[in-house]
């Protein structure tokens, strides 16, 4: 019996505009590219935002076809997400950074429409460049069921979901709120730098935090 139900039916052309916030660390240091930040890794605030592009294939050579994202950071677009809106919930199946590879992943579910609150899931995503050695990344997921939250100054009733896991030398802990009908209207992103000690322990230390708020939802006229 579905718990959730999560409903989501978005309309070509449907926008949904964030401001976020990047607070850092000032002493950290950390791979290029790993953490979407300002202008030379300085803190910043900027403005983010996700557009339905429609049902699109999910590579070029199959007849699967998937809800494509275009995201866009300040005007410029960065990245495309192909998510699949099925029983399960919202499922993520692949996602594209401007001028790159897309990466096809088999279906993961982001918010559930199945799962009771407390559950935990988890995926493993292979190296395409080394299938048969460490995945190039592991996410666990947990699903804390439905809570109030303010949006656009309303109180919605937002699904919450925590991801956790290892992206190279950082620990990413992400927190996703979805509201029925209306999408993802918040995001928290902490990144930590896993610090090992000479007593063969680790600790982790937050180098960076990302939060993004829905500030404009359109819905272009028919």
């Amino acid at each position: 019996m579905g718990v959730a139900q999560v409903r989501f039916s978005p309309a070509e052309g449907e926008t949904w505009t964030y401001k976020a916030e990047v607070k850092l660390d000032p002493s950290a240091r950390f791979p290029a590219g790993l953490i979407d930040t300002g202008p030379e890794g300085s803190a910043s605030t900027f403005q983010k935002t996700r557009r339905y592009l429609g049902l699109m294939p999910v590579t070029a050579d199959s007849d699967e076809k998937a809800h494509c994202f275009e995201i866009s950071k300040d005007g410029r677009v960065e990245e495309r997400e192909f998510s699949i809106f099925n029983e399960e919930g919202i499922l993520a199946r692949a996602w594209q950074k401007a001028g790159g590879e897309r990466m096809v992943i088999e279906p993961t579910v982001l918010v559930p429409a199945q799962e009771p609150p407390g559950s935990v899931w988890s995926r493993e995503v292979p190296d395409p460049n080394n299938p048969s050695g460490s995945p190039m990344f592991s996410r666990q997921f947990q699903y804390f069921g439905k809570e109030q939250l303010q949006v656009m100054g309303q109180s919605q009733t937002a699904h919450r979901v925590k991801i956790s896991g290892k992206t190279g030398p950082l620990h990413l802990q992400r927190d996703l709120w979805f509201v029925d009908n209306l999408g993802f209207v918040k995001e928290r992103k902490a990144y930590y730098l896993i610090i090992e000690s000479d007593a063969e322990a680790s600790s982790n230390k937050r180098i960076a935090l990302i939060e993004e708020i829905l500030v404009q939802h359109e819905i272009p006229e028919k």
